[in-house]
């Protein structure tokens, strides 16, 4: 039989390309094969030879060899792999700075790692979205895509500048309050505030520092530029003004009554030492003292503060802004006799000797101015009216009968 010559076949490229030959052919005769690319690989540069003698590509790809007498050894080269290159899209990577691969080959892993810029943070909603899935990893400090295959997106969401806090302190508790509108300040940006003074502190050696450096203000505005770090605020050199009350002492009390004081819950027993001030409260014990008789018109004053009657006999006097004078009405000696009338816008009286005290044997006269000139007046003296001479009205001679002399102006 004829001899048979052995076909092999070799690539450049292992398993780039599809051949379609036999693997024996007989003496002397020849045979056809087909050459194809198979899927990754470019053939546009293929050359194809048998036992180094390079074949015409025929059509369809076909190659033929003629008249073989000996073992045939095609062989393929110029065969170039078709890659896919993948490159990443980063998204939300501003304040970011990112390292990876500018591509990636088809199959092949993807690696990447982030940096956040000077000043930016995760927020609570941060993450690292692929083609829109989380696969964010508080965790890790490299990620990895394994097995890319198609195009992707890598994404970050939540990346926010950095907030720090601002604190402050004050060397007394509530002297003052910081007018601020925010606690906190973004990285990189001035922060503001100004100064309420409460009343009675001397601010006129305030010190006001940040993070230790004394600041100043512009017209009562204090600005921090350019804040890269938390804040504390510390204002320090107020003073309390202390105010030390004005004392008062009690200058004059009436005639005919025996005043016992307690002050601020001391019993003073010497009028002379007594001290008072706007704070100090009062209890005033009323007896009327020998000789004396009180009558239906007894009543206390004070020339400052408010005086009321606790109960009859007790006084309690508070708000004194001066020298105290405690006055009365209604009180007079056992053998004197009391002037009472009541006093008016419509009328003035005016005593030629005037005193509240008349003793027995004395006349009460006065006359009375009235307001309006076109009215009339009509004068009554304990009940009885009493004429005018010359203007002036008389009452008396004053008898052992006469406790009080009422007076009683009528104006018509």
């Amino acid at each position: 039989e004829l001899i048979k010559h052995n076909v092999t076949i070799n690539q450049n490229i292992y398993n780039s390309c599809v051949v379609n030959a036999i693997d024996k052919v007989e003496h002397g005769s020849g045979f056809t094969f087909t050459v194809n690319a198979n899927e990754g690989f470019d053939i546009s540069e293929m050359v194809v030879s048998a036992n180094g003698v390079v074949l015409e590509r025929g059509y369809a790809g076909v190659y033929t060899v003629s008249n073989v007498t000996e073992d045939i050894v095609i062989t393929i080269t110029g065969v170039k792999s078709i890659i896919k290159i993948f490159e990443p899209t980063f998204e939300g990577v501003e304040n970011l700075v990112i390292t990876s691969d500018a591509s990636v080959e088809e199959g092949e892993d993807f690696t990447f790692s982030y940096q956040f810029k000077e000043g930016y943070t995760a927020a609570a909603s941060f993450d690292i979205l692929l083609n829109g899935t989380s696969i964010y990893n508080p965790s890790l400090d490299e990620y990895v895509v394994e097995n890319i295959t198609d195009n992707f997106t890598i994404t970050f969401v939540g990346v926010e500048l950095i907030k720090y806090p601002v604190t402050y302190t004050v060397n007394i508790e509530n002297a003052c309050e910081l007018n601020i509108n925010k606690t906190s300040v973004e990285h990189g940006t001035n922060y503001t505030f100004t100064i309420i003074a409460n009343e009675n502190y001397d601010f006129t050696e305030m010190v006001v520092t940040v993070n230790g450096t004394v600041i100043s203000d512009n017209d009562g505005i204090y600005t921090i530029n350019n804040v890269t770090e938390n804040q504390v605020i510390a204002i320090s050199g107020i003073k309390e003004i202390v105010v030390t009350p004005s004392s008062f002492g009690i200058v004059s009390i009436p005639e005919g009554l025996i005043c016992e004081f307690e002050v601020d819950g001391e019993n003073c027993e010497n009028l002379e030492e007594i001290e008072l001030t706007s704070e100090s409260v009062i209890y005033l014990f009323v007896y009327i003292d020998d000789g004396y008789i009180a009558t239906e018109s007894f009543d206390l004053f004070v020339n400052t503060g408010n005086i009321e009657m606790v109960e009859e006999g007790f006084y309690e006097i508070t708000g004194v802004e001066d020298n105290l004078i405690i006055s009365s009405t209604g009180v007079c000696r056992e053998e004197t006799h009391l002037v009472v009338y009541e006093k008016s816008s419509e009328y003035e009286l005016v005593f030629e000797n005037e005193k509240q005290f008349y003793e027995e044997g004395e006349y009460v006269s006065f006359r009375v101015n009235l307001t309006d000139s076109s009215k009339s007046v009509t004068v009554f003296v304990n009940g009885s009216e009493v004429m005018p001479k010359s203007g002036v009205y008389t009452f008396g001679v004053i008898s052992r009968l006469d406790t009080e002399i009422m007076i009683d102006i009528l104006v018509e």
